[in-house]
Protein backbone atom coordinates (compact mmCIF):
# COMPACT_ATOMS: atom_id res chain seq x y z
CA UNK A 1 0.00 0.00 0.00
CA UNK A 2 1.34 3.19 -0.59
CA UNK A 3 2.14 5.81 1.98
CA UNK A 4 1.29 9.68 1.56
CA UNK A 5 3.86 11.47 3.36
CA UNK A 6 4.66 15.10 4.58
CA UNK A 7 7.73 16.83 3.00
CA UNK A 8 8.16 18.51 5.93
CA UNK A 9 8.98 14.97 7.47
CA UNK A 10 11.07 13.92 3.95
CA UNK A 11 12.76 16.68 2.49
CA UNK A 12 15.31 14.20 0.99
CA UNK A 13 12.17 13.94 -1.55
CA UNK A 14 11.89 17.23 -2.34
CA UNK A 15 13.98 16.71 -5.94
CA UNK A 16 11.65 13.83 -6.45
CA UNK A 17 8.72 16.20 -6.39
CA UNK A 18 9.32 17.74 -9.36
CA UNK A 19 11.24 14.82 -11.04
CA UNK A 20 10.98 14.61 -14.93
CA UNK A 21 9.05 11.32 -14.48
CA UNK A 22 6.16 12.80 -12.66
CA UNK A 23 6.79 16.43 -13.98
CA UNK A 24 5.71 14.40 -17.33
CA UNK A 25 2.47 13.75 -15.96
CA UNK A 26 1.34 17.71 -16.10
CA UNK A 27 -0.03 18.94 -19.64
CA UNK A 28 3.57 20.90 -21.24
CA UNK A 29 1.62 24.12 -20.72
CA UNK A 30 1.59 23.78 -17.09
CA UNK A 31 5.21 23.48 -17.20
CA UNK A 32 5.11 27.27 -17.86
CA UNK A 33 2.33 28.63 -16.35
CA UNK A 34 3.28 31.25 -14.45
CA UNK A 35 0.91 30.88 -11.36
CA UNK A 36 2.15 27.33 -11.10
CA UNK A 37 5.44 28.69 -10.75
CA UNK A 38 4.53 31.15 -8.24
CA UNK A 39 2.86 28.64 -5.94
CA UNK A 40 5.30 25.61 -6.88
CA UNK A 41 8.52 27.02 -7.43
CA UNK A 42 11.16 27.72 -5.61
CA UNK A 43 11.39 29.58 -2.98
CA UNK A 44 7.99 29.54 -2.69
CA UNK A 45 7.24 26.11 -1.98
CA UNK A 46 9.78 26.47 0.59
CA UNK A 47 7.75 27.29 3.29
CA UNK A 48 5.09 25.08 2.68
CA UNK A 49 6.65 21.48 2.87
CA UNK A 50 3.49 21.00 5.64
CA UNK A 51 0.84 20.97 3.21
CA UNK A 52 2.94 19.33 0.43
CA UNK A 53 3.29 15.64 0.23
CA UNK A 54 5.08 12.91 -1.64
CA UNK A 55 3.24 9.20 -2.28
CA UNK A 56 5.90 6.50 -1.95
CA UNK A 57 5.95 2.55 -1.74
CA UNK A 58 7.33 1.65 1.84
CA UNK A 59 9.37 -1.22 0.13
CA UNK A 60 11.04 1.49 -1.22
CA UNK A 61 10.72 4.58 0.42
CA UNK A 62 13.36 6.70 -1.11
CA UNK A 63 11.71 6.51 -4.28
CA UNK A 64 8.65 8.76 -4.81
CA UNK A 65 5.67 7.65 -7.22
CA UNK A 66 3.56 10.63 -6.74
CA UNK A 67 2.69 14.00 -5.09
CA UNK A 68 0.08 15.48 -3.58
CA UNK A 69 -0.53 19.10 -2.22
CA UNK A 70 -3.84 20.44 0.40
CA UNK A 71 -4.75 23.33 -0.41
CA UNK A 72 -6.21 25.99 2.04
CA UNK A 73 -9.59 27.24 0.94
CA UNK A 74 -10.41 31.02 2.19
CA UNK A 75 -13.20 31.41 5.00
CA UNK A 76 -16.33 32.73 3.84
CA UNK A 77 -18.35 34.77 6.34
CA UNK A 78 -21.88 34.29 6.69
CA UNK A 79 -24.31 37.02 6.40
CA UNK A 80 -24.27 40.80 5.60
CA UNK A 81 -20.97 42.56 6.45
Amino acid sequence: MLELVPLHGRPDLLHQVFSGAIQGAWPEFMQHDPAALFRFGTPHLDGYHGIAFAVVDPTRPDTEVGRAFRTLCPRWRAGPN
